[in-house]
């Protein structure tokens, strides 16, 4: 990951593909005892050589979250041959057209999960990436800590699903 802005307490590479965490929200993810994740240190230096503190990208350990047939890929809203779909169902699809719709595991949730399919096509040197769902525990402690720039929405299960 190149620079990080001073301000951030997250950061996230442009492909999506890595999210990195400064020290602050990994002391208060772990003394809340989040599941579904672990925090392996990173080497980032500031601007100009000066450190901020530590930065932890994300491993997380907790199963797939599959997306639910309800749940709307393509490359626009004029694309219903989402063309970008992966016929082995690895990527789902270009863009997640509609809200995020999921099957529920049969495993228990836990505070962090991604998804079991990846979102994007290639174009140039980004690649697919799985789309990271937290815990409304996760969200309300990163709305708290009111880091720039972070855009939460809402998932929701297959109605009908236990």
């Amino acid at each position: 990951m190149g620079k990080v802005p001073a301000t951030a307490t997250i950061a996230q590479t442009i492909a999506g593909d890595e999210i990195i965490l400064h020290e602050t929200l990994v002391d208060a993810f772990t003394a809340d005892g989040v599941s579904g994740v672990s925090f392996n240190p990173v080497q980032h230096t500031g601007a100009h050589g000066k450190s901020r503190g530590s930065w932890f990208s994300i491993d997380v350990t907790s199963p797939t979250l599959s997306f639910s047939p309800l749940a709307r890929f393509g490359d626009s809203i004029v694309d219903p041959d989402n063309h970008f779909a992966c016929p082995m169902g690895d990527t789902a699809g270009h863009s997640l057209l509609s809200e995020s719709i999921l099957r529920r595991p049969e495993a228990p949730l836990q505070d962090f999960h991604t998804s079991t399919q990846f979102v994007e096509s290639k174009r140039g040197s980004l690649v697919p990436y799985r789309l990271l769902y937290l815990s409304p525990r996760v969200a309300r402690a990163l709305q708290r800590a009111k880091p720039r720039k972070l855009y939460l929405e809402v998932a929701r299960f297959e109605a009908g699903a236990t």
